[in-house]
């Protein structure tokens, strides 16, 4: 008997022992998450914005003085439109050269920084890059009214598809936000931006597990799948490519602009398209663009906006991007 209680206590004593092992072994895997956790939060040095860890990251702003200390809400204070409006951009781990565009009811507008009017401003980003910019609207708008106010960042700017290393495209390449202009005085719903088109009459209409904007030139399966790099052309061929639009829960609208060369184009001889959606429907249809007069590479970019012309709130999130390709222009 005695024999067996020695055993006993031995065991328990072993036990005890490895349950304080477990205890220490847990205590400092929590500690290593929390470090870990810390360090994830840690700023960058030199940057307001992007975390140490982001090491190839980039980040877009646009805010007037009046917002700039407020949460974005997708809601831009001014009080005339000609008053200073902000630009912060942040870039790392390599150089690149960055588009800013801005649309006024989806249409690209010219702005003013320092005095000088750009259509599109481009940024030379070193491989650390964490500047704010000042501008202004270059052309009055009405005031009686607020506006929508897109605002696009496009990374590598002058570079292009065609040339990247990448085996397929991709939609990574920007940061765009579709925001409201509110003017003092008028209520948030006080929208003026009004459809200047009619819906685009869809080729098919499909439901899947996907949501966001696809452009290639597939004529003649009309997949929706990555576009190839690129395609080539003639100078000012009319060139037709098929699109696949949509899949957003509970949306009625989508609204899509494309810019070629880091500019707005015409799409089917209007500034965007609208198609009108059902919960969760996806939109398959064809689209019309002209290339440039002269030879050279262009990447097509775009976006699509979910439910441009609501009154209900907006949602403060990157827009979807189509995949971006290059348009070969050559004789």
């Amino acid at each position: 008997m005695k024999n067996k209680r020695n055993i006993l206590m031995v065991c328990l004593c072993f036990l005890m022992f490895i349950s304080g092992c477990q205890s220490e072994q847990r205590e400092e895997t929590a500690n290593e998450m929390t470090n870990e956790n810390v360090n994830k939060m840690v700023y960058m040095e030199g940057m307001e914005h992007l975390y140490a860890w982001n090491e190839y990251g980039y980040y877009f702003d646009v805010y007037s003085e009046r917002s700039k200390d407020r949460d974005r809400d997708g809601i831009i204070d001014i009080e005339k439109s000609s008053d200073d409006l902000f630009i912060m951009v942040e870039s790392a781990g390599q150089e690149r050269k960055i588009a800013i565009q801005i649309f006024i009811d989806y249409i690209q507008v010219p702005i003013l920084v320092d005095g000088k009017e750009y259509f599109t401003y481009m940024i030379d980003a070193d491989d650390r890059f964490s500047e704010k910019f000042c501008f202004q609207l270059s052309n009055e708008i009405d005031e009686s009214v607020n506006h929508k106010m897109m605002a696009a960042m496009t990374i590598f700017a002058d570079k292009n598809e065609i040339n990247s290393m990448e085996e397929r495209t991709s939609d990574r390449y920007s940061l765009a936000y579709d925001l409201i202009l509110k003017f003092s005085g008028n209520n948030e719903k006080d929208l003026g931006t009004n459809k200047l088109y009619n819906y685009e009459e869809s080729r098919d209409i499909y439901q899947a597990m996907w949501e966001g904007l696809i452009i290639n030139s597939d004529m003649e399966e009309f997949k929706r799948k990555f576009p190839e790099k690129s395609i080539e052309v003639k100078p000012g061929e009319k060139i037709k490519l098929q699109y696949h639009v949509g899949g957003f829960k509970g949306s009625q609208e989508a609204l899509i602009i494309l810019s070629l060369g880091m500019e707005q184009i015409q799409v089917n001889s209007q500034n965007y398209l609208i198609c009108n959606l059902g919960d969760e429907e996806i939109h398959n249809g064809i689209l019309e663009i002209n290339a440039p007069d002269e030879a050279g590479l262009y990447d097509l970019t775009g976006w699509v906006i979910k439910d441009p012309f609501s009154e209900s709130e907006i949602e403060h999130f990157p827009l979807s991007a189509t995949p971006r390709f290059t348009i070969n222009v050559h004789e």
